[in-house]
């Protein structure tokens, strides 16, 4: 019989998502170099890291001054181990093992090898590339935050759509607007809000029916226009997931989408020619448009300038997007005409706005169409902080490449973007779409494909 596993968390996990230690149905194991280097994270420049570091060690001094114990006992029934360090002891196994002593990846590894000596089965937790490899040619087995946590694999993730097969008499019906319900036992994984594309039985026609699924006890309801009839301040879809799109933001009831693709799919396109459109029919009051801002160099508070220079580089992408919407047709407001000039009478007239995410705490956001960008850069605590901000007849829509995080301690499977995909896709709140086709060019498409 095997023995149970023992998960030796690493501070990465924890500095993530501060929860999962106690969340894990397994035995936890918490060295104490793992304590100090999240004192070290508690003040850190990164909010989400800083709020992840504190609030694991105030959980962990809260179970101490209960149960007067190092060996703790949680709530699921597992036991968290926090574990001293031995200086001596570790130092003389980094020695033996090879590690490198001057790095604390090298006592975490060594403590989990010395765990297995002692005859438990031990496993390192970890999403550390260089200590996965470490860990792995010292004999210690390793298993990232996803696979611990028993998560679908974010290759398979969520993308929306779904095909399906019916009789060609269902689908006629469907395109005459009477009733038609989705067989729960014949297609039984199927999400509010994911749009069906449905193909007859018989193939005896090639055409598709595009409908959307709103759960097994309503309709189904075939798309209200087709692609070419679809304009939002001039832009129209180039294919169909980005009609998809446009149909999936016109629904009232869906307060969040989420739109997936590799950079060059439209994704800024569709969200802002959209935005651009229901703010001129007065549906929204304002567009706000968010960025984690995740620095290369010097951070955005050492910048020269006013809070609007600051942020240029980061809007930079918004700006070029809005003069190609803008170029296609002229933006009307207060009865007046604007063409090159629409970009800034926007600002002027705060109409838009653009923010770092890191300032949404304590907003309320109301009638407001909220637009976050690179949201593959947040962390699930991010994501949280933003969602709960949205009030009264506001829409948020959230936009990213799970493909290319750019956020310490975040990689393509445990980002804000990629979590809110998965957990809320069956709620009737929120609707996602997957773009597929780039258009920016030949050569970023090869470049996104190759390299």
């Amino acid at each position: 019989m095997d023995k149970p596993k023992v998960y030796v968390i690493d501070t990465n996990i924890i500095l993530n998502n501060w929860t999962v230690p106690f969340s894990l149905q397994s035995d936890i194991v918490i060295p104490q170099i793992v304590i100090q280097e999240l004192d070290k994270k508690k003040d850190f420049e990164n909010k989400s890291t800083a709020y992840n570091a504190r609030s694991f060690n105030r959980r962990i001094k809260s179970l101490l001054k209960q149960q007067n114990s190092t060996d703790l006992l949680l709530s699921n029934g597992s036991s968290l181990r926090l574990i001293p360090t031995h200086p001596q002891t570790l130092q003389d196994t980094i020695e033996t093992l090879g590690l490198d002593p001057n790095k604390n990846d090298s006592y975490i590894c060594a403590q989990a090898w010395l765990l297995r000596q002692d005859g438990e089965n031990a496993i390192l937790c970890t999403n550390d590339a260089n200590m996965w490899v470490n860990a792995v040619t010292i004999g210690v087995p390793v298993e990232d935050y996803e696979v611990v946590s028993s998560r679908s694999p974010q290759e398979q993730m969520y993308a929306g759509v779904a095909n399906l097969r019916l009789p060609f008499e269902q689908i006629d019906a469907v395109y005459r607007n009477e009733d038609v319900y989705i067989d729960d036992t014949k297609y039984p994984d199927l999400h509010p809000n994911q749009v069906l594309v449905i193909k007859p039985e018989d193939d005896l026609v090639s055409s598709s029916l595009i409908a959307f699924f709103k759960g097994y006890d309503r309709p189904i309801r075939r798309m209200k226009r087709k692609k070419e009839q679809m304009h939002y301040a001039g832009i129209s879809p180039l294919n169909k997931e980005q009609s998809f799109a446009y149909e999936l933001l016109d629904d009232a009831r869906i307060s969040c989408v989420t739109i997936c693709g590799r950079a060059g799919t439209g994704k800024s396109v569709v969200a802002l020619s959209y935005a651009i459109e229901n703010l001129r029919n007065n549906t929204y009051d304002k567009i706000l448009i968010l960025k984690p801002i995740i620095p290369v160099g010097r951070e955005l508070g050492y910048l020269p300038g006013t809070l609007e220079e600051k942020l240029g580089p980061w809007i930079k992408s918004f700006k070029d997007v809005l003069d190609m919407v803008f170029k296609e047709g002229d933006y009307e407001k207060d009865g007046q005409t604007f063409s090159e000039k629409a970009y800034q009478y926007l600002l002027d007239s705060n109409a838009i706005e653009f923010q770092p995410l890191t300032f949404m705490r304590g907003r309320t956001l109301t009638n407001t169409l909220v637009i976050l960008d690179e949201a593959q850069n947040t962390s699930i605590h991010e994501m949280k902080t933003l969602i709960t901000r949205v009030g009264e007849g506001s829409k948020i829509i959230m936009m990213g490449d799970i493909d290319q995080v750019d956020a310490p301690y975040l990689d393509r499977q445990n980002n804000g973007l990629a979590y809110l995909v998965e957990k809320a896709k069956d709620t009737h709140l929120t609707a996602h779409i997957t773009f597929i086709k780039s258009h920016r060019s030949d050569l970023a498409d090869w470049a996104s494909d190759t390299l």
